[in-house]
């Protein structure tokens, strides 16, 4: 029987859709409600901030007491922010002058945990920013010109160029700075994310689920791009949506539908009949 369930939001609870505010189904928060009331303890792990959670619930903020963000380095349990992991901030510093120098398309972006102000596109040279012709950034996004003393927890890279050329990026940025991992956190999101090498979505689960005093076959995990792959090794009863990146797909034990089809929403309504005395959810056949 599980006792805690942890999933991933973009593309796996949420079908993503890029820019615009894709919020859990009525079904998704209903089933989450269902497990909630039967003890077993849910979260998102995701690379969204805490703030974006209540909208992405959509108010619901019973669905995201427990969780990790930001791909792990902010994690809270029944409500209560219990760690927090920055970034060092010269080796942003270093990376931000990178980019600039590299004239790659990517230019490193910098959040605020509340949601409170824009992210800021860090650059020396702003003129890129604008003739890259990326999304909106001007709505969405600030551009400054000078990294502050931090401590940043969230970060990643805006990107405004295509998948290969993102990829070549990636590459060459984990051997330049291997105090830092870089990973995708959607298969099609323009957007590198960025980690601390030391810890990601999986180093979270596992506290939590030692923080719970539950053992790691008593979680289940959900997930679909390449942010969750740490996330789907860490636990026995990992699980792939049917659009996950093959990797995730290979990696993990079992596997449900797509996103679109709200599988995760299903295999979560099985897990809380479950609980009640009802049959084994079908995903574990």
């Amino acid at each position: 029987m599980f006792k805690l369930i942890l999933t991933d939001l973009d593309d796996t609870l949420i079908p993503y859709v890029f820019q615009r505010r894709s919020v859990a189904s009525p079904r998704s928060i209903a089933a989450i409600d269902s497990a909630l009331e039967q003890g077993i303890h849910f979260g998102p792990v995701s690379g969204r901030i805490p703030g974006s959670m209540s909208w992405m619930f959509d108010g619901h903020d019973e669905c995201c007491q427990t969780g990790a963000f930001v791909n792990g380095q902010v994690i809270r349990v029944d409500g209560k922010v219990v760690k927090t992991v920055a970034f060092d901030t010269d080796v942003l510093r270093q990376l931000w002058l990178w980019l600039d120098k590299a004239d790659a398309g990517c230019f490193l972006t910098i959040f605020d945990l509340s949601e409170e102000t824009k992210p800021a596109v860090v650059t020396s040279q702003p003129e890129r920013v604008m003739k890259s012709g990326s999304c909106n950034w001007g709505e969405f996004r600030r551009v400054v010109s000078e990294l502050g003393e931090g401590p940043y927890v969230k970060a990643n890279l805006q990107c405004a160029c295509e998948r290969p050329q993102m990829e070549q990026v990636r590459d060459a940025l984990s051997v330049a700075f291997p105090q830092l991992s870089f990973v995708f956190p959607s298969n099609v999101a323009p957007i590198i994310d960025i980690t601390p090498a030391n810890w990601d979505k999986g180093s979270a689960v596992r506290f939590i689920a030692e923080y719970l005093g539950i053992s790691l076959d008593e979680v289940v995990v959900f997930g679909d791009s390449d942010n969750d792959l740490a996330m789907i090794d860490s636990v026995p009863n990992s699980v792939a949506v049917a659009n996950a990146s093959p990797t995730v797909a290979e990696h993990a034990t079992w596997h449900i539908g797509p996103s679109s089809e709200y599988s995760v929403a299903s295999a979560i309504e099985q897990i809380a009949g479950w609980a009640q005395g009802g049959k084994k959810p079908d995903f574990l056949a």
